[in-house]
């Protein structure tokens, strides 16, 4: 883990973070294979490989809840560049809303729920990992449930950050490629990941159980309930809507904020307490 650590670290001090593509098809894609970024966004999709990595420390036997944490806190695959990595604790632990400056309904909705931004998703992920809190003493299965479920939670709330950021970034005129449709296609990394599914073409069939993002979160519920809507595919049509919608001569801000409000009901459904029950 050490070594591997300051392996990424050596990366990202050439600076690794993603611009925008030239040409602009160019640009490596996700896991689905469909949604077409104009930036590259790799060390963002990256972060899914923690919440992954966290969960194999999770299974093994004893569950290694030291090297899960450090994972959490310090971060593994994911580079911000200039020797910084990005971490699942840093996520959980953002202002998605930059102090009132972006729009956030689903992260307020939360906020206001929850009373604090730590204790959205971090102190459960924390107590969990800790044996400390509301999960001192409890059961393995029940510390590792909260922890695998809350990360993809994590991921979920920081892609509608970003939405939020391209919303208000397009709105001010910030329509490059290099600006608005970054902060979405960033958004739409987090959320769909871009480790490569061990079988089938990453949006049809059943979910290939290895992606550990919140698109496969959504596409496992999807498999529950085969009559409904498919929403991880679904999503997919929005995230390409509101990127197009997004970029220069094509902007329009109606559409943008229609793409990110179906999101949010994107979000929702697969969160829905019924589908829950069924897990």
């Amino acid at each position: 883990m050490g070594l591997l650590r300051l392996v990424l670290l050596g990366f990202a001090a050439t600076g690794a973070e993603g611009a925008a593509c030239n040409p602009v098809d160019s640009c490596p894609q996700l896991s689905d294979g469909l949604y077409c970024p104009v930036n590259d966004v790799t060390e963002h999709a990256d972060i899914n490989r923690d919440v992954a990595l966290i969960k194999s420390y999770l299974a093994e036997d004893p569950m290694n809840y030291a090297m899960a944490k450090e994972v959490y806190t310090m971060g593994n695959f994911s580079s911000k560049g200039a020797g910084n990595m990005r971490t699942l604790q840093d996520l959980a632990l953002k202002d998605m809303t930059v102090s009132g400056k972006y729009t956030n309904v689903f992260y307020s909705g939360a906020l206001s729920l929850y009373g604090s931004i730590s204790a959205i998703w971090h102190d459960y992920i924390i107590a969990c990992l800790d044996n400390t809190g509301m999960c001192k003493d409890k059961s393995d299965s029940f510390r590792q449930y909260v922890i695998n479920k809350a990360l993809i939670g994590v991921v979920t709330a920081y892609a509608t950050y970003e939405f939020g950021a391209a919303v208000w970034k397009g709105a001010n005129g910030e329509t490059a490629d290099g600006q608005a449709a970054y902060a979405w296609d960033e958004g739409a990394a987090f959320y769909i990941g871009n480790i490569a599914p061990v079988v089938g073409d990453g949006i049809t069939g059943g979910a290939p159980g290895n992606l550990y993002s919140p698109y496969e979160f959504n596409w496992k519920r999807d498999f529950d309930y085969p009559d409904g809507t498919n929403t991880h595919a679904e999503a997919v049509k929005i995230l390409n809507y509101g990127l197009i919608n997004l970029r220069g001569a094509a902007y329009n801000g109606d559409n943008v904020k229609a793409a990110e409000l179906g999101m949010y009901k994107i979000f929702s459904i697969a969160r829905n307490p019924q589908r829950h029950q069924v897990c």
